[in-house]
C-alpha cells in the first residue's frame, strides 16, 4: 500500500524489514521464554484485538475513498531539487529535502502507524520483562 501512496518503494521495504524483524525478536524471545507453556486468552483481550482491527478496516475503507490523500503524486520544488544533481551539489538544505520527503503528507499515515506499533511493543517489553519478578530465567 506504501508503493501505491509513493513513488519510491524503499520506505515499503524498510516498513515490512521492521515489522519483520520485531515479530522474530518477539517469537524468539517467548519461545525461549516459555516453550512448553499455553497462552490463556481472556475474552476481554479477544475484543480489544477486533475492536482495533475493525477501527482499522474502518479507517483504510474510509481512507480508499479519499483521493486526495491516495492519488495526490503531486512532486513539490524541493524533490525535483533532490533528483537534479546539478542543483543537489550547490543546495544547503541537503537535510530538510530528505526529511520533507520522509515526513510529508503521504507518508504520514504510515509513519504514524508505526510510530504507534513501536511505542506498544516498548510497553509490551517493559510489562513482559519486570524488574519485581526477578530474573527473566533462573540458572537452574
Amino acid at each position: 500500500m506504501s508503493g501505491m501512496m509513493i513513488k519510491t518503494y524503499w520506505f515499503s521495504y524498510i516498513l515490512f524489514l521492521v515489522f519483520l524483524g520485531g515479530l522474530l525478536v518477539l517469537f524468539i524471545y517467548v519461545s525461549s521464554i516459555a516453550s512448553n507453556e499455553l497462552f490463556l486468552t481472556s475474552n476481554m483481550l479477544k475484543m480489544f484485538l477486533m475492536f482495533i482491527i475493525i477501527i482499522i478496516s474502518i479507517f483504510s475503507f474510509i481512507n480508499s475513498f479519499n483521493n486526495n490523500l491516495f492519488m495526490n503524486f503531486s512532486i513539490n520544488s524541493d524533490m525535483i531539487n533532490f533528483f537534479n544533481y546539478n542543483n543537489l551539489l550547490l543546495n544547503s538544505n541537503f537535510n530538510k529535502i530528505n526529511l520533507n520527503k520522509l515526513y510529508n503528507s503521504q507518508t504520514f499515515l504510515l509513519m504514524m502507524m508505526m510510530m504507534i506499533y513501536l511505542f506498544i511493543t516498548l510497553i509490551a517489553v517493559v510489562k513482559i520483562t519486570n524488574i519485581f519478578y526477578g530474573p527473566l530465567r533462573s540458572k537452574f
